[in-house]
C-alpha cells in the first residue's frame, strides 16, 4: 500500500489490517519517508498487489513496478453520521472544505452532496490559490485542520477517512481472499460509511457497470439477498433466497407483500437500518436479518437491501469457523522426515526428540543459531498427542515487552490506544490444547518471565485490562541460542522459570560436530535448489566439509543456494562465496605457523581476543556480558556473534569452563597452562595438543 504522506500510511494501514489481518501481509510504504531514505523498496519489488491511495503516485514508483504486479487504487469515504450532522445547518450555509490536497477536498464535496447535505454551499480550499475577501460560515476538515485559514472560527471534522466498500471488495477478489469471514468483516465495516462510489448504490443504477456483475456477486455471497425499490417491489434477488423459502424463480417486480413466505419482512423495511436482528417468520423459521437503506444516485430515491441467514446455518458456520480459526496458520509445517542427516549425532538427537515429543511435557530446545530449533519444535508437536491441535510460534526477540505480552495474553477492548474493538485473544488462548513455541526465550524481559511462570504453574492467566481468569491447557516449547545459566548469573533470567523449562532439554549439535553429514547435506541442498542436474567438484566438497559453519545448517544451505545460482550447472572453487574463502585463508595461515596450534582456527585478532578473555577470567571469574563490555573498548566493531564463536572454541578446546550457579566462566588446567606459557614470554601458539 503506497501513500504520499506518512500519516496517511498509518491511517489506511490500520483500516485495511482490521479486515485482512489474518489473510494478507499488508506492507505500508510512504513516498514522504520511505522513498526519501530509500527504505522498504523491497516491499514493492516483492509485493503481489500494489494499492495506490492516489493515481498520481504511480509516476513516482513506476521504476519499482513490474508486469507481475496487480495495481489497485484506493477509494475512501466518511462515516455517515458525520455527513448527516451537516444537514442540520441552514440552507446556503457557506463552508470551506479543507483537506491536505485540493483533489481530496473536491472528492469530499462530491461525497457530502451525494449523501444529502445539499443545504451547504461548498468550496474546495486550494492552499496554492487562497481565497481572498470571502467569508465562510464554517470549515470542514478530516482528522487534521492544519490547512484551515487562520480567520475560520467554526471547524467541523469528518474524522478519519474510511476505505470504501468497493476498494475492500476489489482487494479481496484480486487476492482471492473473499470468503465468509472476510465478506462479513467488509459488510460490517461498510454499513456506516458514506462514499461517493458506494457499491450498493451504484449497482442499482441501470447505467452502472456493476449491475452487469451483480447477479454473479449476489449468488456468490452466502446470504439470502433481496433488493427492493422505494415502493417495496423486488428489483433483484439471489438463488439462496429461493432455496431458503422454497420459492420459484418469478419474483421480479412483485411487491414483497404479495409473497406470503416473505411478506412479513415488509414491516422491517421502514426502519431503514436493521443489523442482525433475530426474527421468526411465519411462526417457524428463525432468521437473522439486516436491512440497509440505499440511495440510488440516478433515480434520486431510496431503495433497500435485505440480507438474511437461517439461525441454524449461522450456528453451524460458527462451529466450522471456530475449528478453521484454531488451525488457520497454526499447524506444523515440518515433521521428523524434514530433518536430514545420517550421522550418529543427529540421529541420536532425533530419537531423543521423538521421546520428548511423545511425553507431552514442556521442553527447552538449546542450540546455536541455524541448527534447526524451530524445525525440531514443529516435528515434536507433530509427533505428540497434541498434533491435531494448534501449533503457534512467536519470536520473543523481535517484539518489545509490552507488545509481546499483548500477543501472548490478549487484551480487552479499550485497554490501550489502538486496541481493537472487542479486544483480542492472545496466543495462549489460540493455542489451547496445543503447543505454544517461544523462540529466543532468553530475550524475554524479567517482567514477562514472571507472568509466564504463573501460566506454567497455575495453567491460567488474565487478558490485559481484564480481571477474568482464563484456564488453559497448553504445552510450552521454548528455544534459545543463549546460555540461560549465564543470564541467570547476570540477573536477566529467572532461575525458577529456567527449572520449569529445563526438566526436559533437547540440545541440537552444531554442524561442525556433524562433519559426516556435510557432504550429504551439500548434495541434498543442490537437488532442492536446482531443477536441472548440477555437478560439483570434489575439491569444493572437501573444502566445504572442512569449514567451521558457525551459522550451521542455515549458513550451509544459503551457501549452496548461492553457488547453484551462479555456477551455471557446474560448481567449482571459484563459486565459493568470498567470505568463506577469506575465512579459509586465515585458517590456513594459522595452520602454516603450526599445524598443532590449539587455537589454529582463529586469526591473529581473534587469537588476541581469546587471550584477553582468558586473562580476564584468570584474574576474576566473569560472564560473557562483562567480557563483551571490556573488549568493546578495544574492539568497538566486535559483534556478540564473533565473541560467542571465540568463547565456544575456547570451551571446545577445554581451555575455558562455563560456570554454574552464581559463578561465571573459569579457566581449566589446560587454560591455566596456556596463560602461564604466554605470560612467560612464549607466543600464544606455544601451548600445543
Amino acid at each position: 500500500m503506497v501513500t504520499v504522506r506518512n500519516e496517511m500510511k498509518k491511517m489506511y494501514y490500520e483500516e485495511l489490517n482490521s479486515i485482512f489481518y489474518d489473510y494478507l501481509e499488508i506492507m505500508p510504504y510512504s513516498i514522504e519517508t520511505d522513498q526519501r531514505y530509500n527504505t522498504n523498496s523491497d516491499y514493492l519489488k516483492f509485493a503481489d498487489v500494489i494499492l495506490l491511495t492516489n493515481p498520481n503516485i504511480f509516476s513516482l514508483i513506476k521504476n519499482l513496478v513490474s508486469e507481475k504486479h496487480k495495481i489497485l487504487y484506493l477509494d475512501y469515504g466518511f462515516l455517515k453520521n458525520k455527513i448527516e450532522s451537516l444537514q442540520h445547518y441552514p440552507d446556503n450555509t457557506k463552508a470551506l472544505v479543507c483537506f491536505n490536497f485540493y483533489e481530496v477536498s473536491v472528492k469530499a464535496i462530491a461525497t457530502i452532496y451525494e449523501m444529502g447535505a445539499t443545504n451547504l454551499s461548498l468550496t474546495a480550499y486550494n492552499p496554492d490559490s487562497p481565497i481572498l475577501n470571502e467569508k465562510f460560515d464554517l470549515a470542514i476538515v478530516g482528522e487534521s485542520s492544519a490547512l484551515v485559514p487562520d480567520n475560520m472560527e467554526t471547524i467541523i471534522s469528518l474524522g478519519r477517512r474510511k476505505v470504501s466498500f468497493k476498494t475492500l471488495m476489489d482487494l479481496a477478489v484480486t487476492t482471492n481472499t473473499l470468503n465468509d469471514i472476510v465478506e462479513n468483516r467488509i459488510l460490517k465495516y461498510s454499513l456506516d460509511i458514506a462514499d461517493s462510489n458506494n457499491f450498493f448504490d451504484n449497482m442499482l443504477s441501470s447505467t452502472s457497470l456493476a449491475k452487469v456483475q451483480l447477479n454473479t456477486v449476489m449468488d456468490f455471497i452466502d446470504y439470502s439477498i433481496i433488493i427492493l425499490n422505494n415502493n417495496h417491489k423486488i428489483l433483484n434477488y439471489n438463488k439462496n433466497l429461493l432455496r431458503m423459502f422454497s420459492l420459484k424463480d418469478s419474483l421480479l417486480n412483485k411487491s414483497i407483500a404479495e409473497i406470503p413466505e416473505i411478506s412479513q419482512l415488509a414491516e422491517y423495511i421502514d426502519y431503514k437500518n436493521v443489523v442482525n436482528k433475530l426474527i421468526v417468520l411465519n411462526d417457524q423459521k428463525r432468521i437473522l436479518i439486516t436491512v440497509r437503506a440505499l440511495k440510488d444516485t440516478v433515480l434520486k430515491a431510496y431503495s433497500y437491501l435485505i440480507l438474511m441467514r437461517d439461525v441454524t446455518d449461522v450456528m453451524k458456520l460458527e462451529g466450522t469457523l471456530k475449528k478453521q480459526m484454531e488451525k488457520r496458520g497454526y499447524i506444523t509445517k515440518y515433521n521428523f522426515s524434514n530433518i536430514y542427516g545420517k550421522g550418529r549425532e543427529i540421529k541420536d538427537c532425533v530419537e531423543k526428540a521423538k521421546i520428548l515429543g511423545n511425553l507431552d511435557k514442556n521442553v527447552l530446545i538449546v542450540g546455536e543459531s541455524g541448527t534447526g530449533k524451530e524445525l525440531f519444535a514443529h516435528s515434536m508437536h507433530d509427533y505428540s498427542p497434541r498434533k491435531n491441535y494448534p501449533f503457534i510460534g512467536i519470536n520473543c526477540a523481535v517484539l518489545p515487552s509490552t507488545l509481546l505480552e499483548s500477543e501472548l495474553f490478549g487484551y480487552e477492548e479499550g485497554t490501550f490506544t489502538g486496541a481493537k474493538k472487542g479486544g483480542k485473544r492472545g496466543l495462549f488462548e489460540l493455542a489451547n490444547n496445543g503447543t505454544l513455541f517461544l523462540d529466543e526465550i532468553g530475550d524475554m524481559t524479567i517482567e514477562t518471565q514472571t507472568k509466564m511462570l504463573r501460566v506454567l504453574e497455575e495453567k491460567e492467566f488474565m487478558r490485559l485490562g481484564s480481571s477474568e481468569i482464563i484456564s488453559i491447557n497448553v504445552r510450552i516449547m521454548a528455544a534459545t541460542n543463549k546460555d540461560l545459566r549465564e543470564l541467570i548469573n547476570e540477573g536477566l533470567f529467572r532461575l525458577d522459570l529456567y527449572y520449569r523449562l529445563n526438566t526436559y532439554m533437547l540440545k541440537i549439535p552444531p554442524l561442525r560436530k556433524r562433519k559426516g553429514d556435510i557432504e550429504y547435506l551439500i548434495k541434498l541442498f543442490i537437488e532442492e535448489e536446482s531443477k536441472t542436474p548440477v555437478s560439483i567438484d570434489e575439491n569444493v566438497i572437501n573444502f566445504l566439509v572442512n569449514c567451521n559453519w558457525y551459522g550451521n545448517v542455515r549458513e550451509l544451505k544459503n551457501c549452496i543456494e548461492y553457488m547453484v545460482n551462479i555456477s551455471k550447472g557446474s560448481i567449482k572453487m571459484s563459486h565459493i562465496p568470498d567470505y568463506i574463502m577469506e575465512e579459509h585463508r586465515e585458517m590456513n595461515n594459522n595452520i602454516l605457523v603450526s599445524q598443532r596450534d590449539i587455537l589454529y582456527e582463529l586469526n591473529g585478532m581473534e587469537k588476541d581476543i581469546a587471550f584477553i578473555i582468558m586473562s580476564e577470567i584468570y584474574n576474576t571469574n566473569c560472564g560473557r556480558r562483562k567480557i563483551y563490555e571490556i573488549l568493546h573498548k578495544t574492539y568497538p566493531n566486535l559483534s556478540e556473534y564473533k565473541l560467542r564463536m571465540i568463547i565456544n572454541i575456547l570451551v571446545e578446546k577445554s581451555l575455558v569452563k562455563l560456570g554454574t550457579g552464581s559463578k561465571g566462566m573459569s579457566l581449566t588446567n589446560a587454560g591455566l597452562k596456556y596463560i602461564e606459557a604466554t605470560d612467560a614470554g612464549a607466543p600464544p601458539n606455544a601451548f600445543r595438543i
